[in-house]
Protein backbone atom coordinates (compact mmCIF):
# COMPACT_ATOMS: atom_id res chain seq x y z
CA UNK A 1 0.00 0.00 0.00
CA UNK A 2 1.71 3.41 -0.98
CA UNK A 3 2.01 6.11 1.89
CA UNK A 4 -0.72 8.30 2.81
CA UNK A 5 -0.10 11.94 1.32
CA UNK A 6 -0.56 13.71 4.54
CA UNK A 7 -4.15 13.13 5.44
CA UNK A 8 -4.00 13.55 8.89
CA UNK A 9 -6.58 16.27 8.75
CA UNK A 10 -9.26 14.19 6.86
CA UNK A 11 -12.81 15.03 8.40
CA UNK A 12 -14.56 11.80 9.53
CA UNK A 13 -16.65 11.44 6.83
CA UNK A 14 -13.44 11.97 4.41
CA UNK A 15 -11.62 8.82 6.78
CA UNK A 16 -14.59 6.49 6.58
CA UNK A 17 -15.07 6.97 3.08
CA UNK A 18 -11.63 6.29 2.45
CA UNK A 19 -11.91 3.34 4.84
CA UNK A 20 -14.76 1.99 2.74
CA UNK A 21 -13.06 2.73 -0.63
CA UNK A 22 -10.27 0.90 0.55
CA UNK A 23 -12.14 -2.06 1.78
CA UNK A 24 -13.94 -2.06 -1.31
CA UNK A 25 -10.80 -2.96 -3.13
CA UNK A 26 -9.55 -4.95 -0.63
CA UNK A 27 -12.32 -6.67 1.09
CA UNK A 28 -10.44 -6.67 4.68
CA UNK A 29 -8.18 -4.55 6.41
CA UNK A 30 -6.08 -4.51 9.03
CA UNK A 31 -5.53 -1.66 12.16
CA UNK A 32 -2.35 -1.45 11.18
CA UNK A 33 -2.48 -0.56 7.39
CA UNK A 34 -5.17 2.30 8.36
CA UNK A 35 -3.15 3.80 10.82
CA UNK A 36 -0.61 3.86 8.48
CA UNK A 37 -2.59 5.00 5.16
CA UNK A 38 -4.83 7.71 7.24
CA UNK A 39 -2.00 8.51 9.66
CA UNK A 40 -4.68 9.16 12.79
CA UNK A 41 -4.57 7.16 16.00
CA UNK A 42 -5.61 3.96 16.69
CA UNK A 43 -8.79 5.06 18.62
CA UNK A 44 -9.92 7.41 15.59
CA UNK A 45 -9.56 4.48 13.24
CA UNK A 46 -11.60 2.01 16.01
CA UNK A 47 -14.23 4.68 16.90
CA UNK A 48 -14.55 5.20 12.80
CA UNK A 49 -15.20 1.62 12.36
CA UNK A 50 -17.49 1.20 15.35
CA UNK A 51 -19.89 4.06 13.42
CA UNK A 52 -19.76 2.10 10.42
CA UNK A 53 -20.68 -1.07 11.67
CA UNK A 54 -23.27 0.40 13.55
CA UNK A 55 -24.98 1.90 9.79
CA UNK A 56 -24.04 -1.86 8.49
CA UNK A 57 -21.51 -1.05 6.39
CA UNK A 58 -18.41 -3.12 7.52
CA UNK A 59 -18.25 -5.96 9.73
CA UNK A 60 -15.48 -5.44 12.40
CA UNK A 61 -13.29 -8.43 12.97
CA UNK A 62 -9.87 -8.87 15.41
CA UNK A 63 -7.51 -6.02 13.96
CA UNK A 64 -9.67 -4.43 11.39
CA UNK A 65 -12.37 -4.81 9.44
CA UNK A 66 -14.24 -6.72 6.19
CA UNK A 67 -16.47 -4.88 3.78
CA UNK A 68 -20.73 -5.88 3.92
CA UNK A 69 -22.46 -4.80 0.28
CA UNK A 70 -23.51 -1.38 -0.03
CA UNK A 71 -23.48 1.91 -2.26
CA UNK A 72 -20.89 3.38 -1.69
CA UNK A 73 -22.09 5.97 -3.94
CA UNK A 74 -24.76 7.27 -1.18
CA UNK A 75 -22.42 6.94 1.37
CA UNK A 76 -22.04 10.56 3.18
CA UNK A 77 -25.52 12.42 1.31
CA UNK A 78 -28.22 13.15 3.21
CA UNK A 79 -31.47 11.48 1.70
Amino acid sequence: MEENNNQNNLSKIERQRIILNLLTDKTSITLMELENYLDCSRITIQRDLVELENKGLLNRVHGGATLKNFDLANYGHDK
